[in-house]
């Protein structure tokens, strides 16, 4: 709130639905079982440097039609839905793709999806097709920048606790504004439970079972101007369930900052994985695994700048890649893994060889 300039409006429910179908996390993908002498590098704060980007903030109307040109020169600003064909033959597709059961994944073909307008105007640089349909604007605004700038700062110049906590502030902010507007749940209560639970959820309807259990359905992720009233109410001895009803109900969100975010931070490794001459084994939201040293250019200690997280001229001497988030290496004789829901370095090289189709 120190360094905010602009409001942040909460988008309406229709509008929420549509561009968070175009919310997408980090591109994480394994493709190469087994390699030797790798090179491993991260970008520095990949997504605090994507929010120095210009942000859809206010939005800007409803266009039942796209033209082309609109999107390719950057008239239009915002999330669109769009027909796309990827190339069959691409090296590494770069554009991800939902599901209807939710899993994500980056295909070839043809199919349609809602998407940034950013990200499909970079996509086409590599060959995709991108025709489309209708779509939400915005009006762009750099609303994180100050904010942004104090905080890596510290990062940068600091150590131990400031260091951390610099961090998280840097890291953990955009994914406040892509929360889910409502959270709803189901409970049964008894009449004692009714009363503590009304301080902390609201209460969408009780239905009475008999005189001492009801069922209750709830949201949850409260603003907090919504739990204060009801605390205040409380204290005051004027708890009356029917005030609910005048109460905002609303999440504070703005699903289109936090999707916006995600998306440059996208564009920005993909200019990594398509760098000539240069073999990807593995990518991660900000990491790549290749097999040739970047060029000089590329390297830094700056915002945005990628560095070898070995070392200067560290390699990594055997890699095996299984999947999203299962990988393990080693650097002379320590041995070092990431393997989704094992603790970090807990499991060994061998172990992981040990079930490696490769080997």
């Amino acid at each position: 709130m120190k360094y905010l300039k602009k409001n942040i409006p909460s988008l309406n429910r229709e509008l929420d639905s549509f561009v968070r179908d175009g919310y997408f996390g980090g591109a994480t993908d394994h493709y190469q079982l087994y390699g030797e002498n790798l090179f491993y590098y991260d970008v520095n704060s990949l997504y605090p440097y994507a929010m120095l980007k210009d942000i859809p903030l206010e939005p800007a109307g409803f266009h039942p039609h796209i033209a082309p040109d609109d999107l390719k020169n950057g008239v239009f600003f915002g999330f669109c839905l769009a027909h796309i064909e990827c190339p069959k033959d691409i090296p590494i597709p770069l554009l991800p793709h939902r599901e209807v059961s939710g899993n994500v994944y980056y295909p070839t073909g043809q199919w349609q999806g809602v998407y940034f307008s950013e990200i499909l105007r970079e996509v086409m640089k590599y060959g995709y097709k991108v025709t489309p349909i209708q779509g939400h604007a915005f009006h762009k605004a750099k609303i994180f920048n100050e904010y942004i700038d104090h905080f890596y700062d510290i990062k940068k110049n600091s150590e131990g606790a400031a260091r951390f906590i610099a961090k998280m502030h840097l890291n953990q902010l955009y994914g406040y504004f892509g929360r889910s507007q409502e959270t709803i749940m189901t409970r049964n209560v008894t009449k004692a439970e009714l009363r503590e639970i009304s301080i902390t959820s609201f209460i969408e309807s009780t239905i009475k079972i008999h005189e001492d259990l009801y069922v209750v359905l709830m949201k949850g992720n409260l603003n907090h101007q919504l739990l204060d009233q009801m605390n205040q109410m409380r204290e005051d001895n004027t708890w009356d369930m029917s005030e609910f009803i005048k109460l905002d109900k609303s999440v504070k969100s703005h699903v289109g900052i936090a999707a916006a975010v995600t998306a440059y931070a996208q564009m920005e490794m993909m200019k990594y994985k398509t760098l000539p001459g240069i073999s990807v084994y593995y990518t991660d939201t900000d990491s790549i695994f290749i097999d040739k040293a970047l060029p000089n250019n590329l390297e830094g200690k700056e915002l945005g700048e990628m560095k070898n997280e070995l070392g200067k001229g560290v390699t990594i001497d055997k890699a095996i890649f299984l999947g999203n988030k299962k990988y393990g290496y080693t650097v002379g004789n320590k041995d070092f893994s990431t393997f989704s829901g094992a603790k970090k370095n807990k499991i060994t090289f061998d172990e992981i060889r040990s079930i490696s189709p490769h080997f």
